[in-house]
């Protein structure tokens, strides 16, 4: 990935020797996670709808660079995602960092996992289950639960123990988002839901018909597609800047599940 957009520097990697036996390996500084961002404005905090519309694309842009490169993932969420250091140009480039669990997206060798793969609020089912190689539709899988993260402040599945959590995530990919956009996503855009229903749609049509784990999809990821369905945010994939003051919805006043705004709350905005 060296020299592609949204991915940390590597400044220096040496082999493992008798005088550095872990070896060594230096990046480049970056800035905040998405998720410092909004744990800093915490409580009651979401990021505003062109945000999020904004983040899906510069996401699903690192994430289709990583795929064409032959990778999974398997990692995807809010602390996985930096802005750039503040004093620099990249401040408002969005980073996909933490590669290891990264596997080849070619690799079609089914391997039991003793334990989850990915992070279990974000993994995708397949994680959770390990029954088939790991495939990009998972890392747009987890992308559409990081979105919806940022949108709402949390997911309806948060400190579940995990088989909870798979069984919540089973019901979405069998009866559709209705447990995000009926609850936790009631004080956001309405744009903002329409993309993340649009995304699901896309991810069904990816994995097949999200009953059976081990089924092969016969169709790859429509990225352009993905992109369009991420448009009512800024009309470009540049990098405008993030207001590093304004962290998001929130704060006093704001509804106290939800974080609906109250006047005067600060919105984080494009």
């Amino acid at each position: 990935m060296r020299g592609a957009t949204g991915f940390p520097k590597l400044l220096h990697y040496g082999q493992p020797c008798e005088r550095n036996p872990g070896g060594v390996l230096v990046m480049e500084l970056l800035g905040p996670s998405l998720d410092d961002l909004c744990r800093q404005a915490r409580p009651y905090t979401y990021l505003s709808g062109p945000t999020v519309l904004r983040v899906g694309k510069m996401a699903l842009a690192r994430l289709h660079r990583l795929h064409l490169a032959g990778f999974v993932h398997n990692d995807v969420k809010p602390a996985n995602l930096l802005l750039g250091a503040r004093s620099t140009r990249q401040a408002a480039t969005l980073h996909l960092i933490d590669f290891g669990l990264t596997t080849l997206a070619t690799d079609m060798t089914l391997e039991r996992h003793e334990s989850l793969i990915g992070t279990p609020s974000f993994a995708s089912l397949a994680g959770h289950h390990h029954r088939r190689p790991m495939r990009p539709v998972d890392d747009l899988e987890s992308l559409m639960y990081t979105l919806a993260y940022l949108a709402a402040g949390s997911l309806p599945w948060q400190g579940l123990p995990d088989s909870q959590v798979a069984s919540m995530k089973h019901r979405v990919l069998v009866e559709g988002p209705w447990i995000l956009s009926d609850g936790y996503l009631k004080w956001t855009s309405p744009k903002v839901v329409a993309a993340l229903h649009a995304l699901w749609a896309e991810v069904m049509r990816c994995r097949g018909d999200g009953r059976e784990e081990g089924r092969v999809p016969v169709e790859s990821i429509n990225y352009d597609a993905c992109l369009a369905i991420m448009r009512g945010g800024s009309e470009e994939m540049g990098e405008a800047p993030f207001d590093w003051e304004d962290g998001a919805h929130g704060g006093k006043g704001a509804n106290p599940i939800f974080g609906e705004p109250s006047q005067g709350d600060t919105v984080w905005s494009p």
